[in-house]
């Protein structure tokens, strides 16, 4: 069998939703070298409907229905689903919509709607940790209020939620070499098959305006792409009470470039600055930020005093090579890559390479695509680690955790979800996958650990006793995940099953704070189908 008939059998649909099993196939035929690898670490939905042809007659067309459903037995387990928060129980998104071209206009419209049951599951024992004031809603973490805030609530309340989002719907004109519009499509930049660190589909995405390269730029340097996003991030229901301070401005860059010595490799950088906003005319008005020195508003001393409110940043620089073909065998398709970021804007070079480590946050990770067995198809590897605990430097230098901020109040997030790396702030993890990848069908073993919010155990900020939190709060689990390809649609089974320890840093010894929850069963099963019909006029 040819190289190229082991994964192309089924025509790709030409709406690809981020962290859906059909961008893992565009990854896929990208490392057997089928697909360029151009655009895809500054993706969303839009980038892969390609540009306009302004020649072309008015078309309409339809996104068939998708629908994604969850069931999570024990706690809440909710990573890469954007608009949808799976809490316990069962949970379930729902995707349609039309994509409209006129012109060099296109207009998808693709809302959401999402149900979870939201069950109850045990959390922080409020006699033990009450809010510090009822300014504050019971289900705000604790440990992200006032000095570093956070809005990362522990449940989202207590009842089932129902919702419809506007989803992946944004509208767009080309303009020659650039594309302008706006929209609330998720957005995914940087490397990373688990974990981005700077925006990816975790959060629900959020109302922006964009300015972004029609198509790659090419130069006798390489090829260069780019994307200017101005939005504005919205608060959750269960943070605070303050509905003043619900909105904030977030300005972001990013670029990349595959250098002409070696077109396979990928290098880019994007950086994200966040603000208070007392209405969407500063969101809109602060579009210059991305490119502001917001300072050191997380420099602190051991006795902290209040940060005005203003700029924060986070900085990531990230890289990606494959290797189509270019394996240890031939036929083999590798790529390796990695993403570093720096939460604290260094305050000069000296800084910089003193302390490169200072606020730091990183992903490695590599995918292996074994060459054709006879006709069957091809072994399939990967792995990823990712790590945004604090460094040693905290023991010199203050250092707030990752997404946390201290100058504006609800961190780096949005309707209260994490934008950067599912995991969520100080955590880290480590994700295995062993299977094998056919034309039409794949399977995969699967091994997952994440310890949360670690940074908590760095430094004595509990409201008891002063004392530290005195056990680890992590995740492992294990299970199997595989997708069907027909001309019909796209169907995905998994399951991952485990535990969690100590979650919300239950205590083991006498004298810890906190709440003797007990370990409690992790156990997520997902099904999802995506119809590969259309209809168009």
């Amino acid at each position: 069998m040819a190289q190229s008939d082991t994964l192309r059998r089924v025509e790709l649909p030409a709406f690809v939703p981020i962290s859906s099993p059909i961008e893992e196939q565009v990854r896929l035929r990208q490392l057997v070298g089928e697909l360029p690898t151009d655009r895809f670490l500054l993706r969303s939905p839009s980038v892969t409907l390609g540009a306009v042809d302004p020649m072309r007659p008015p078309m309409l067309r339809l996104i068939a229905p998708e629908l994604r459903f969850q069931y999570n037995r024990g706690i809440a387990f909710s990573m890469n689903d954007g608009a949808l928060w799976a809490g316990r129980g069962p949970n379930l998104l729902a995707r349609a919509g039309v994509i409209a071209e006129w012109w060099r206009a296109r207009l998808v419209l693709a809302p959401e709607f999402t149900y979870s049951s939201n069950e109850h599951y045990p959390l922080v024992d409020p006699t033990i940790f009450p809010p510090p004031g009822s300014a504050w809603s019971a289900y705000a973490s604790p440990w992200f209020l006032g000095e570093a805030g956070m809005d990362l609530p522990l449940r989202m309340g207590d009842r089932a939620i129902r919702r419809l989002y506007p989803g992946q719907s944004v509208l767009m004109v080309d303009a020659g070499p650039v594309t302008v519009g706006g929209g609330t499509e998720n957005n995914w930049w940087g490397p990373g098959m688990w974990n981005a660190l700077i925006l990816s589909n975790n959060a629900p995405g959020f109302p922006h305006l964009f300015v972004r390269t029609t198509e790659p730029v090419v130069t006798d340097w390489g090829t260069f792409d780019a994307r200017l996003l101005i939005g504005g991030l919205q608060e959750s229901d269960y943070y605070d009470f303050d509905s003043g301070n619900d909105l904030r401005s977030i300005s972001m860059l990013g670029i990349t470039w595959q250098p002409w010595f070696e077109r396979n490799l990928t290098l880019g950088a994007a950086r994200a600055v966040f603000a208070p906003a007392s209405g969407w005319g500063d969101v809109f008005a602060g579009s210059y930020q991305v490119f502001a020195d917001v300072g050191a508003p997380n420099l602190r001393t051991d006795f902290p005093q209040p940060v005005p409110a203003g700029r924060d940043q986070l900085l990531s620089l990230f890289f990606r090579w494959m290797l189509p073909g270019g394996g240890v065998v031939p036929g083999d398709g590798v790529e390796v890559y990695g993403e570093w970021g720096r939460a604290t804007q260094p305050r000069s070079l000296r800084d910089l390479l003193v302390d490169l480590n200072h606020s730091q946050a990183y992903t490695v990770g590599m995918q292996w695509l074994g060459s054709p067995v006879w006709d069957a198809g091809r072994f399939r590897a990967r792995g990823e680690l990712t790590n945004l605990e604090k460094g040693t430097t905290y023991k010199t230098r203050p250092v707030d955790t990752w997404y946390a901020s201290r100058a504006v109040d609800q961190g780096y997030t949005n309707r209260g979800q994490v934008l950067g790396a599912a995991i969520g702030p100080g955590s880290s993890s480590q994700n295995v996958g062993v299977g094998f990848v056919s034309e039409l069908w794949d399977v995969e073993g699967v091994i997952t650990r994440i310890r949360w919010q670690n940074d908590i155990q760095a430094e004595p900020i509990s409201y008891q006793d002063g004392q530290g939190w005195c056990e680890h709060d992590v995740t492992l689990a294990s299970g199997i995940r595989g997708n069907v390809r027909s001309p019909y649609g796209w169907l995905s089974v998994s399951y991952l099953g485990g535990k969690r320890y100590n979650p919300f840093f239950s205590p083991r010894q006498p004298g810890c704070p906190g709440t003797n929850i007990g370990d409690v069963p992790a156990h997520t099963f997902s099904i999802s189908f995506q119809p590969a019909v259309s209809w168009r006029r």
